[in-house]
Parts: C-alpha cells; structure tokens; sequence
C-alpha cells in the first residue's frame, strides 16, 4: 500500500505492478491518515510494517530570522506531524500484536543544515519521535527505528546534484566517494523492516556513504 498525494507520478510508478494499490493521503491531516488506515485494513486485516518517507522541504536558503510562520509549519507538520499521525494511527493497529516502523529522518536531523530553515527541527524530531515510540512500545511487540540517509539522488535533490560540479564535490565529501542512490536506501530499510533486525529498535541508521565521519576532516588542514 503506497500512501501519498503525487496521485499522478506514484500511478505512473506503480503501473508495472500488479500488487500496489496506492491511496491518496494527506499525512499531515489526522482524518486522512485514519481513512487510509480502515483501508489497509479492510484489505489486509492487519498492519506488519510501515515506512514513514513523506517529505518537504520548504523554501530553500532562508535564515531563520526570515522564515515565514507559514513555511515552518509547512514543513514541521508533513514531517514531523505526519510521521507522529501515521506512527500512532499504523501503530496502534500493531500493539500487543506485533509489527514494525521504520521513519526516515535524514542526516539534517543528526547535523543542522544551515539556511534549511524547520526542516533540520523536524527531521531531528522524527528521531527522537521513533526513540520515545520505541521506548514505549518495545514492551507491546512493536520495532521503531530510523533511516537518516545522507546525499541521495532523488526527486528532492536532483536538481542541486546536477548542477556543474556538485556530484563531483559531493563525491569528494563521502569516504565512499559517491553519491546514494534510492536503492541503498531502500536496502537499509528493508533490513530494519526484517525479521534479521528482530532485536533492533531504537536506532538510527546513518545511510550516508560516511559522510558523517568526515565532519572534522576541516581541521587536518586548518593548522
């Protein structure tokens, strides 16, 4: 069951296969998230594993002083409210029956990206979101972890990927040399959203090539 509101772009995506079945979904509104849930259910009779992916970025390279109340709350509430309204929906038809979450944050939730105005807050809300779900949860048969991916070439990124020279310096910052891709993505959470991760819960999946690790690479040349 594929949960958005690109009715058009997931149809397109999911036209080759014949066991999707997409419902257009507002995440960040309550009603919407619990209507889809009567579906699932409906169709299934129960719910295994959910993936939290919604995202929105916002107006780029704003200040904080200069972001609107408007543009924080866009982004705070598909993020983080929505990722609170589908954990809570999704997962109170798992408690005491077992089931899994993986919520995908992001390395800006880990690091802040600056000028990135709520969606660095957000995404390091959706992190200590799934620890306190998982925390109240672990002893009701229920997983909660997160996937923060690093530098991925999706949608959402395209654009500044493809820009002269940006893969090149972005391939220059990650140990791996390389930009992600969906599918390493993917892979990580399908491996959480396993049977093979069944004593996993709680934690957060750094997804970045290991760029993390380079953070205080600046200083070896800074003296």
């Amino acid at each position: 069951m594929v949960l958005d509101i690109l009715d058009d772009r997931v149809n397109e995506w999911a036209e080759p296969y014949d066991n999707v079945t997409y419902i257009h979904t507002d995440v960040s509104d309550k009603a919407s998230v619990i209507a889809a849930k009567d579906q699932v259910i409906e169709k299934f009779g129960k719910v295994d594993v959910l993936v939290c992916g919604s995202a929105y970025q916002g107006p780029g390279s704003l200040p904080l002083e200069s972001l609107s109340e408007e543009s924080w709350r866009a982004c705070i509430d598909v993020n983080l409210t929505g990722t609170f309204f589908c954990c809570q929906v999704f997962g109170g038809e798992m408690l005491d029956k077992g089931g899994n979450i993986v919520n995908i944050a992001s390395l800006g939730g880990v690091n802040p990206i600056f000028i990135s105005g709520s969606y660095s807050p957000s995404k390091a809300g959706i992190i200590m979101l799934s620890k306190q779900l998982a925390g109240e949860w672990g002893g009701r048969k229920v997983r909660v972890n997160v996937v923060a991916p690093g530098h991925t070439y999706t949608d959402i990124n395209r654009a500044r990927i493809d820009k002269p020279g940006a893969r090149e310096k972005r391939n220059a910052m990650t140990p791996l040399g390389r930009v992600g891709t969906p599918t390493d993505q993917a892979n990580a959470i399908y491996f959480l959203a396993s049977d093979e991760a069944d004593y996993i819960t709680g934690s957060v999946l750094l997804v970045d090539g290991g760029m993390t690790i380079n953070t205080l690479a600046p200083l070896m040349t800074a003296f």
